[in-house]
Parts: structure tokens; sequence; C-alpha cells
């Protein structure tokens, strides 16, 4: 009975770029990593004298000695950053043995203690974990380690804005691209800021949307299988109405091997605005089953599954939503919708003044709940007090505006007829 917003990329919300750590190189090491020979290593010092003597192998010096061990450390290091981005890369978001890759990762540390690229992957775990002050540290440290090193800038410029601090992230990702002109995250999140600002009058504003795309293509020339680039320039374009552009874009990105749930995302935005309910819905299912816990996605298909009157998938992908992210008051109202439709009629209301604790004044909560007083429980006069304080909350141009007065002149018609038995 209300009506709910289908997610696009990001939700017009700032974005954090955590960059894969599967694109992270092993610069500012030294060496190079050597393959492990295969041959069974030697059981005690005796066996190891007895084979160089029967080799014929001079002794080796204290130095050549500490060499070598340095140079297993190395390879050790090396095989466990290896292991370490492996498991983070081929994970599925959520489900990740972040313990076990943060124990290798630091093993890499005892090696390599300044190096950028391990420490970056710390803070993504930190991150991932919710640890936003370890997260910081660690982007810090790897941006102080390796001045050629932007990446770190780039996730905490992200964490500024995700705190509001505008103006900080903004210097952040400036400072950041004089280290590196091409680095994808600080150019991601300058042009998610200036969609912000294209949006800023309630429209996209086609020179500042100009200025969004420049810094992806110098995002894409940094990476250029970059997913979020790619699902952000389709977003752009989808925002300004080119769809079939903006189809284009995420084609591309499939043809490119990039098969990342934004894209599949934003391709179901794509689809709906073209007319093609069916293909929107299988896009934002193959989006979540890339990531199970993707927010835009399972809300999406929530709301779609809502207008099929399916209520069960709506209750299944809103409650994932609210696991995620409890505060969000339009999943929480679709989620009390959905427990109307499961005829839990009692967590519905619940849910309805949940949102109400959070909003009071919620026009579309106190809609629902009049709907529901009226529909379900048949309690006439507390529906028409809850129509009533809907019209005092809903702007003048609400769509359900006008159906609210007609069902209020309805039940009040209706409750002078039945007297007593106006409420059960």
């Amino acid at each position: 009975m209300t009506t709910f917003c289908i997610q696009g990329h990001g939700s017009g919300r700032y974005g954090l770029v955590a960059l894969a750590a599967a694109a992270l190189l092993w610069a500012g090491c030294g060496g190079t990593q050597t393959a492990a020979s295969g041959e069974e290593a030697p059981s005690s010092q005796a066996e190891r004298a007895e084979r160089r003597a029967a080799a014929a192998e001079p002794e080796l010096s204290p130095e050549e000695i500490a060499a070598r061990e340095a140079a297993a450390a190395e390879e050790h290091a090396r095989a466990a950053f290896s292991s370490a981005v492996r498991q983070y890369a081929e994970g599925v978001p959520g489900q990740r043995d972040l313990r076990a890759i943060r124990r290798q990762l630091l093993e890499v540390l005892e090696v390599f203690p300044d190096h950028a690229p391990t420490l970056f992957n710390l803070g993504l775990i930190a991150q991932e974990e919710g640890d936003l002050d370890e997260a910081r540290a660690r982007y810090q440290a790897a941006t102080d380690a390796d001045q050629s090193f932007a990446r770190g800038m780039a996730n905490l410029g992200a964490l500024e804005l995700a705190a509001g601090n505008v103006q900080a992230a903004i210097d952040l990702f400036e400072a950041c691209l004089e280290r590196h002109e091409l680095e994808a995250g600080c150019n991601i999140n300058l042009s998610l800021l200036h969609q912000q600002e294209a949006f800023g009058e309630g429209r996209m504003d086609r020179a500042v949307a100009q200025q969004a795309i420049d810094r992806l293509r110098f995002a894409l020339g940094g990476e250029s299988l970059n997913a979020e680039a790619y699902a952000n320039l389709a977003r752009i374009y989808y925002n300004l109405g080119r769809y079939e552009l903006a189809r284009l874009v995420c084609v591309d990105a499939y043809e490119l091997g990039i098969q990342a749930p934004q894209l599949f995302n934003q391709r179901g935005m794509i689809a709906l605005a073209q007319n093609d309910v069916v293909l929107a819905y299988q896009m934002f299912q193959e989006a979540a089953n890339r990531n199970p816990r993707y927010v835009d996605a399972l809300m999406n298909i929530g709301t779609m599954a809502l207008s099929f009157r399916d209520y069960e998938a709506a209750h299944h992908a809103l409650s994932v939503v609210l696991e995620e992210e409890p505060d969000r008051l339009d999943a929480r109202l679709a989620y009390g919708v959905s427990l109307r439709g499961l005829e839990r009629f009692d967590d519905a209301e619940a849910a309805y003044n949940q949102v109400l604790a959070s909003e009071p004044g919620h026009a579309a909560a106190l809609f629902n709940l009049a709907v529901l007083f009226q529909e379900y429980h048949q309690d006439y006069p507390r529906a028409v007090a809850y129509y009533r304080q809907f019209l005092e909350a809903a702007p003048a141009d609400h769509e359900r505006r006008s159906d609210a007065m007609q069902r209020v002149e309805v039940l009040e018609e209706l409750i002078e007829i039945l007297g007593g038995q106006a409420s059960r």
C-alpha cells in the first residue's frame, strides 16, 4: 500500500571504494620471488654437514647463512601475501575468514614492516570488521610508508566522506592525485562528489556530469578493469536518461570479464527504465547471488517482490538488508509490508512503529498503520485516527493524500452506521 524506491548503485550515498587486494603488487619489497626447489629439508645440522661433505661443498660463512635465512624468510612472506590476497579475492563478502587472512598479512609485516600494500590490506580487513579506527591507522601507515602509494589516501578520504567531512575528503583525494593522477579510488570518489553536486538541484546537470565522467576515465586509465568505475559510468548515463549508452557500458564491462554485483544491479536499473521488469529482476538476483549481502540489490529484490506479492521473497531480502543497515527506515517500512502480506499483523505493526519511533510523523508509516487497522484488524476508529495523522504529516502533493481522504470519508460513514461495532 505504499511506494518504495528502487536502489541504484550507491543509493545516493557516498560509497567507500574498498579496492581489491588482488590488484596489489610487491612494490618496495626488494628482490624477486623464487620457486621452492622441492628438495627435502635436512633434519639436523649433522645431516646437513654430511651432505655438504659428500657434495664437497664449502662451509658457509655466518654472513652467507644469514643471507640464506633472510631469503627464505622473504620467500615465506611473499607466499603468505599471495595466499592472503587469493583468499580475500576469492572469498564471498561477509563470509571470508578474516582472521586467517590477517594472520598471513601480519607474517608479511614481520619481514617487510613498511610494505604499503600489506598495511593497506590490513586496513581493508579492519574496515570490513567495522573497526574504523584501526582501518584509518593502517591506511595512514601505508600512505606514510611509501610516497608513491596512493590507495590508502583514497580510502582515508572515503571514510571522511562517510563521516560527513566532505572538505577533508576532497583535500585527501586531491593530495592523492598529486601522488598518482590515475589512482582509481580517488578519481572514483571525486566522481561521486561531482554526481552529488549534479543532483544538488534535483536533476543531473550535464556540465557537472561531464566532470564526473572525466574522473572515471582517469580511473579506468589507472585500472582498466575497475568495476566501480564502470558501474558509476553506467549510473551517470542512466541518470542522464541515456539508457542505451548506460546498457552498453555494462555490456562492455561483461565482455572484459568484469562480473561485479554492482554492474548487474545497475543493469537491472536500466532494464526497469526500459520497462523490462523480468530482466530487471533477473539482474538484481544475479547481483545478490554474487554478493549475498549486497544491500542495494537486496532492497531492489524486496521492493519488486512486494509488487509481485511474493511476500516470502520480499521478507527474506529485506531481513538481510536490515541485518546490514538496521537504521534504514525505507527497508524497515517495506519489511513491515512483507510481514503484513505474510499475515503477521502484530509484527507488521511493530515494524511500522519502529519507523515512527525513529521519525515521528513518518507519512508512509502512518498510512500503512491506517491500512493495517482498516483492512486487517477492522478497527475503523483507529484507522481513521492514523489516516488523520497521515494527512497532517504528508505534504500537499503526496500520492496517497487523495486516497486517504476518501478512506476517511467512507470509514466515518461506516462508523456512524455500525456504532459500537465499528471496532473489534
